[in-house]
């Protein structure tokens, strides 16, 4: 009977444990579903600060007009869910992350909703840590976008009878001709297009209106073109604008596709093309090297050397002649030397050890290296002074007893046998030197 009365006792103590544990238990659960609790539910998170930068100008529409998205919708896939976030701001820190590789993908919308703007990054969460993700978004240029333009002569005295319209080259009859005004509005694939207007009286244009326009999804380019008097039968009257240019891929034996890429801002909207031209030096005579269609804005010369000094200047013309010529600009094509990159040091620092210099090689012109130039370095001070070891002028280096208690250092100078042939010395990082059996291991306890 008395064993009878400890198994029901102990019966009830044990089903009253049971039940207080579950119930505290499911008391303890986190939200699964809400990312600021993942901290909880997962011991090793980190953070990710991500900044949207503003929308890049090189995206501007014909008006100018600047497509600001409202909001973005931030999505990402990793080694936990995670539910999207929209932000009205170009900033979000995401809390809660596990560790481990994630994929960020930021959505622009407009004020409807659409998706017009879209970029992606990724990084890796560290725990304990705020890693920051810098996500540029692109326009996007894959549906459909609307153009509305309205060309008005209404203050000239011209009586212009006919409009020729060409989208990129392709004729159309898609605008509207009333009075002094012509008037084109159509939903089109997005894109770049070209629009050419002729103004015409009979079959003789008196004018010409051209414009390249940047047609994105879901937004409506628009603008007003007021033409007067002095647009008709006339030659662009402004000159290109701010010429500017870049030497690419340049290097001696001329393998390398090397060119020089000029940039410039259209001025006029009745060019029906640019004229491109240079000279070898001051004293040089310029010759026409390019004849481009209206709207174009950048040149690629493709016949350039090194070491010459080239002019460059530009001009806009139509069937009633040119505009002034841009300033000019000069560009000199030099050769880039040699470099190293990655420079560290191999082996134990330990006296009688040999260390070893180890980098990575590169030439902008595929130069073999050549007679680079090595020292070995010490100091007192891990952020002292660094001075020469004389005779320690190769990759490899034999620990001496004077260097205990010194920092080492390893420096190249990458050569090569052509012409730029050196480049600019790189150091290491430092090693302190000790003796054999010296303990200089970093303990971590936690």
């Amino acid at each position: 009977m008395k064993n009878t009365k400890w198994k029901i006792l102990f019966t009830i103590i044990f089903s009253t444990t049971v039940a207080i544990l579950m119930i505290f238990g499911c008391s303890q659960q986190p939200n699964q579903t809400d990312p600021s609790q993942n901290d909880v539910i997962r011991k090793d998170v980190g953070k990710i600060q991500i900044l949207i930068p503003a929308p890049n100008s090189g995206y501007r529409t014909l008006s100018p007009d600047f497509i600001t998205p409202t909001e973005y919708e931030i999505s990402a896939i990793g080694p936990a869910a995670f539910a999207p976030v929209t932000v009205t701001t170009n900033t979000k820190l995401l809390t809660g992350l596990a560790v481990g590789s994630w994929a960020i993908t930021v959505k622009g919308k407009d004020v409807s909703g659409n998706v017009i703007a879209s970029g992606s990054n990724s990084t890796t969460v560290i725990k304990d840590q705020t890693v920051n993700l810098t996500v540029d978004v692109v326009y996007l240029k894959t549906g459909t976008g609307t153009f509305d333009l309205t060309i008005d002569w209404s203050s000239s005295s011209v009586a212009i009878n006919q409009i020729e319209l060409k989208v990129d080259s392709d004729l159309t009859t898609d605008f509207s001709f009333i009075g002094s005004k012509v008037h084109y509005k159509k939903t089109i694939s997005s894109g770049t297009k070209t629009f050419v207007f002729k103004l015409k009286i009979g079959e003789v244009a008196f004018a010409n209106v051209i414009e390249s326009v940047h047609i994105y999804d879901y937004h409506t380019t628009s603008a007003i073109i007021t033409l007067n008097a002095d647009d008709f039968k006339k030659a662009p009257s402004v000159a290109p604008g701010n010429l500017t240019g870049n030497e690419v891929g340049i290097d001696v034996t001329g393998d390398k596709n090397n060119k020089v890429v000029l940039y410039w801002i259209d001025n006029s909207y009745i060019e029906t093309g640019f004229v491109v031209e240079r000279k070898i030096g001051l004293g040089g005579v310029y010759e026409v090297i390019g004849t481009l269609s209206a709207g174009t804005e950048t040149f690629e010369d493709l016949t350039v050397d090194v070491s010459v000094n080239y002019y460059y200047r530009v001009k806009a013309f139509n069937d009633f002649g040119s505009s002034p010529y841009s300033a000019e600009r000069q560009i000199t094509c030099v050769l880039e030397p040699p470099s190293a990159s990655g420079v560290s040091i191999s082996g134990e620092p330990v006296v009688g050890q040999v260390l070893t210099g180890v980098y990575t090689f590169s030439d902008p012109n595929d130069d073999s290296e050549s007679g680079s130039l090595y020292r070995w370095l010490t100091s007192s001070t891990s952020g002292g002074t660094y001075s020469a070891i004389s005779g320690a002028t190769t990759k490899n280096y034999t620990v001496q007893s004077s260097d205990v208690g010194k920092y080492i250092k390893f420096e190249v100078t990458p050569k090569t046998a052509v012409s730029p042939n050196i480049g600019s010395p790189v150091l290491s990082d430092y090693k302190l030197i000790t003796t054999p059996g010296d303990l200089t291991t970093d303990f971590d306890f936690n």
